[in-house]
């Protein structure tokens, strides 16, 4: 179930668009390259999913992925993932939450039988 919440997460982040932020008044360097202060910043969340740390095929919904990965390329992987909830200070508050309802979610899901309609109680209370 959790290879299943992480593909998800990855495959139809959360965020799509970027995530941007201005370089602090000084300027920074990052990986070698000056960025003036005032400069924005940002990242594409939908790309960085895509990264090849989830291997050739980025583009297909395939939870085995976790399941059959390394320790240290799961590693790898949750590192990237996580992303989708931003990071540092202005990472998701809720991340813990989310990841928390996710799990309950699936869970409750599975215990309804299939062949119970879950609306029938809905509507009772309707009529």
């Amino acid at each position: 179930m959790q290879a299943v919440i992480k593909e998800g997460l990855r495959i139809h982040p959360p965020i799509t668009g970027l995530l941007t932020k201005l370089v602090n008044p000084g300027g920074e360097t990052i990986k070698g390259r000056y960025i003036p202060g005032g400069t924005g910043i940002g990242h594409c969340v939908w790309a960085i999913q895509r990264h090849p740390v989830f291997g050739t095929d980025v583009d297909v919904f395939r939870p085995e992925r976790w399941i059959e990965a390394t320790d240290a390329q799961r590693n790898a992987m949750e590192r990237t993932m996580e992303l989708v909830f931003g990071t540092g200070r202005w990472g998701c508050l809720g991340k813990t939450i989310v990841m928390v309802e996710l799990d309950k979610i699936f869970v409750e899901v599975r215990l309804v039988p299939p062949s119970k309609d879950p609306f029938s109680t809905v509507t009772s209370h309707f009529t």
